[in-house]
C-alpha cells in the first residue's frame, strides 16, 4: 500500500512538473509579444520620430484622424494689395522708383503658405500735372503735360482720377492726353465740362480661385473714382472756359452709396473710393472699405470712421501700400486692413 502511495506521489509530481514546463513557454511568448506590441504602439504614436520605419501606416490615417481632417479644412486666403500715389505734380525725382516698386510688387508672389492668390491694384489720386508758376509746381516736364502723361502710362495704373491741377494745360489738352496715352481716368461725379472729357465712372475687379478639387471661390473689388469736387479750386489753362462751366457733384456718404448702387447693383465684397478733396471731407465718408485720397498733401495711413484712409503726401515721396486678406472659405475679410507709406 505504501509502495502504491509512493508511486502515485512520484507520478503526480512528474505530471505537475511536465505541465508547468509545457505551459510556461507558451505564456512567456505571449507575454513577450504583448509587451513588444505595446512598445511599438507607443513608438508609432510619436510620428515625428517613427514615421520613417512604417511607411504604410504613415500614409493611412486613422478613421478619427480622417474625420478630423475633413471637418477642419485648411483656411485659404486671397491677398489684395493697393498701391497708391497722388499729387505728384510732374515732379521727376521719384517717378522711376515708383514705377519699379509697382512693377516689382506685381511680379512677386505672396510668401504666406495659406495665401493662394495675390492681386495688385495701382491707383493715382490726381494732380499728376502741374500748373505753370503754381505753388508747389515748379516742375514742368514738357509737351504741355505729355511727358508726364507718358510716364503715368508706362507705370500702368489701374485707376487714376482728376485733381484740381490737371486742367492746367486746358480741358481739351487733358482730353487729348487721356486718349493718346490711354490713361484710365475715373470721375463718377463729373457732370459737365467745357469740352468732352473721356472719363469712366467705376471699375469692378472680379477675382476667382479654383482649388485642386475644382471648387471655385470668388471675390469682387469695386472702385469708384471721383475728381476734385469744387470748381473754384481748379487751375484752368487756356481754352478751358470759365470755372462756372464746370459742373461737379459733391463726394459724400450719400453720393458714394448712390453710385455704388447705381453702378454695381449688388455691393462688391470690397469697395474702394478714389477721391481728391480735403481730409475732413474724406474722414466723414462711410460705407466703403478704403479711401485713396489726395489734394491736401498730407501723409495719412489710418483707420478712420470705419474705413482705411490713405494719402501719400506729394511729389511722389511715398507710395501707399494697403493690404487686405480675404478668407475665401468664410467669404469675408480676415483681420484688419493694414496700410503704410513706403518711402521712395
Amino acid at each position: 500500500m505504501i509502495n502504491k502511495l509512493s508511486f502515485l506521489k512520484k507520478l503526480f509530481a512528474l505530471l505537475f512538473i511536465f505541465g508547468i514546463a509545457s505551459y510556461a513557454p507558451t505564456n512567456f511568448a505571449y507575454y513577450a509579444q504583448t509587451k513588444h506590441h505595446h512598445h511599438n504602439e507607443h513608438k508609432d504614436n510619436d510620428y515625428s520620430k517613427h514615421h520613417h520605419h512604417d511607411k504604410t501606416t504613415d500614409k493611412t490615417p486613422s478613421v478619427s484622424q480622417a474625420k478630423l481632417n475633413k471637418s477642419t479644412p485648411k483656411d485659404i486666403f486671397m491677398k489684395i494689395v493697393i498701391l497708391s500715389t497722388g499729387d505728384i505734380h510732374e515732379h521727376p525725382s521719384h517717378i522711376s522708383a515708383i514705377s519699379n516698386y509697382i512693377q516689382n510688387e506685381r511680379g512677386s508672389k505672396a510668401t504666406q503658405k495659406d495665401v493662394v492668390a495675390k492681386h495688385v491694384i495701382a491707383i493715382d489720386a490726381g494732380d499728376f500735372l502741374c500748373s505753370p508758376n503754381g505753388k508747389n509746381c515748379n516742375d514742368h516736364l514738357g509737351g504741355d503735360g505729355a511727358v508726364m502723361a507718358k510716364n503715368m502710362s508706362d507705370i500702368h495704373y489701374n485707376i487714376m482720377t482728376i485733381g484740381n491741377h490737371d486742367f492746367c494745360y486746358g480741358v481739351d489738352q487733358l482730353s487729348k492726353l487721356i486718349q493718346t496715352y490711354t490713361l484710365p481716368i475715373y470721375a463718377a461725379n463729373l457732370i459737365h465740362a467745357p469740352y468732352a472729357v473721356p472719363v469712366k465712372t467705376h471699375r469692378l475687379f472680379p477675382y476667382t480661385y479654383t482649388d485642386k478639387d475644382g471648387k471655385q471661390y470668388k471675390l469682387t473689388v469695386g472702385v469708384i473714382g471721383t475728381m476734385s469736387p469744387d470748381p473754384k479750386d481748379y487751375h484752368l489753362g487756356k481754352d478751358s472756359g470759365k470755372k462756372g462751366e464746370l459742373k461737379i457733384a459733391a463726394v459724400n456718404s450719400n453720393s458714394v452709396q448712390q453710385w455704388i448702387s447705381q453702378y454695381f447693383g449688388k455691393k462688391p465684397d470690397i469697395t474702394i473710393l478714389v477721391s481728391h478733396q480735403w481730409d475732413n471731407e474724406d474722414k466723414a465718408i462711410h460705407g466703403v472699405n478704403v479711401i485713396i485720397g489726395g489734394h491736401s498733401h498730407n501723409k495719412i495711413s489710418d483707420f478712420i470712421g470705419g474705413k482705411m484712409l490713405v494719402k501719400n503726401g506729394f511729389h511722389g515721396d511715398y507710395v501707399g501700400r494697403t493690404t487686405i486678406y480675404w478668407d475665401l472659405k468664410k467669404n469675408k475679410m480676415s483681420g484688419k486692413i493694414k496700410s503704410r507709406l513706403v518711402s521712395m
